[in-house]
C-alpha cells in the first residue's frame, strides 16, 4: 500500500514541468471594501498609494511564472475587486503555473463563483473571524458572514456538479481573544460545509493599542489557557474527523533554523 501511494506521488510530480519555486505571491490590489479592525489596510491606508497593481506592471512578471509551481494574488487588499483579475489568473494559467488567492468572502457572486471555475482557479481561501455574524461581521466590518457561507456552499455544491476537485477551498480564521471562543463552532462549520481545509492566523502586525490587546500570541509568558483549550477543541474534532485543521504556534520560541521560517529560497 505505502509503495503504491508513493508510486503515484513521485508518478505525477514526474508529469509536472520541472519548477524550482513553490510559490510566487503577487499583490494585485492594495485596497480592500472591509474595514477589519486587525487591518493596517483599514486603518493606516495612504490615500495616495497605489490601489491596484496596473496590468502593465503584471504583464512584467508574466515570464517569471514558469518559475513557480503556484502564483498567489494575495496581499493586503482584496484581489476580487481587481479590474483585471481574470486576465491576470488567465497569463499565469498559460505559463502552466496554479493560481490561489485569499478573499474576504464579500464577493462570491454568481458571476465570481462560475469565474473561478471558468478560469481555472486551483484554490480559494476565504478569512473568518468568528462562528457567528455578532462577532464576525464585529471583526471585519463590511463583510457578512451569513453570505460568506452561503457562497462557500455555492463553491462546493458546483464542484460537486463539475464533478471537479478545483479550487481547494480553505479558510483562514483570525484568532483574537474575540474569535477564540468561537473556533470550535467555526472548524465545525467549515467542515460541514465541504471546505477542504482550516488554519489559524495570529495578529502578527500590531498597529495600535487596540490589536496589541487582543492578539493571543505572546512573546514571553505563557499565552492564555482558555484560549489553548479553544484551540484544543478545535484540533480534537479535526482529528476525530481526518479534517486538514492548522494553527500557528500560540508562544515563541527559539529555532536552530539555517534560515527564515517563511522559506524564501522557495517561496
Amino acid at each position: 500500500m505505502a509503495l503504491s501511494f508513493l508510486s503515484r506521488l513521485f508518478g505525477k510530480k514526474k508529469q509536472e514541468p520541472e519548477r524550482f519555486l513553490q510559490a510566487i505571491q503577487v499583490e494585485i490590489s492594495s485596497t480592500c471594501d472591509a474595514h477589519c479592525t486587525f487591518c493596517p489596510t483599514a486603518h493606516l491606508k495612504d490615500g495616495e498609494e497605489p490601489q491596484f497593481m496596473p496590468l502593465e506592471t503584471y504583464q512584467k512578471l508574466v515570464p517569471y511564472f514558469t518559475w513557480p509551481r503556484w502564483v498567489y494574488l494575495q496581499g493586503w487588499g482584496e484581489p476580487f475587486l481587481h479590474p483585471h483579475l481574470w486576465e491576470m489568473v488567465r497569463l499565469a494559467k498559460e505559463q502552466g503555473a496554479k493560481v490561489g488567492l485569499t478573499t474576504n468572502g464579500a464577493h462570491f457572486t454568481p458571476e465570481n463563483i462560475q469565474a473561478l471555475f471558468q478560469h481555472g482557479v486551483d484554490l480559494v481561501s476565504a478569512s473568518l473571524a468568528g462562528a457567528t455574524p455578532a462577532t464576525h461581521n464585529r471583526a471585519r466590518a463590511g463583510t457578512d458572514l451569513e453570505r460568506i457561507l452561503a457562497g462557500i456552499k455555492e463553491i462546493v455544491r458546483e464542484k460537486k456538479n463539475r464533478k471537479s476537485k478545483e479550487p481547494t477551498i480553505k479558510v483562514s480564521y483570525m484568532l483574537t481573544k474575540d474569535t477564540a471562543a468561537e473556533l470550535p463552532q467555526a472548524v465545525k462549520t467549515a467542515y460541514e460545509l465541504g471546505v477542504n481545509e482550516f488554519y489559524c492566523t495570529n495578529l502578527d502586525y500590531v498597529f495600535d493599542e487596540a490589536t496589541d490587546q487582543s492578539k493571543v500570541f505572546v512573546y514571553s509568558g505563557d499565552p492564555d489557557p482558555e484560549v489553548e483549550r479553544y484551540v484544543s477543541q478545535a484540533r480534537r474534532f479535526a482529528n476525530d474527523k481526518n479534517y486538514i485543521f492548522d494553527c500557528y504556534p500560540l508562544k515563541a520560541k527559539e529555532e536552530q533554523l539555517a534560515f527564515c521560517e517563511q522559506n524564501p529560497v522557495n517561496f
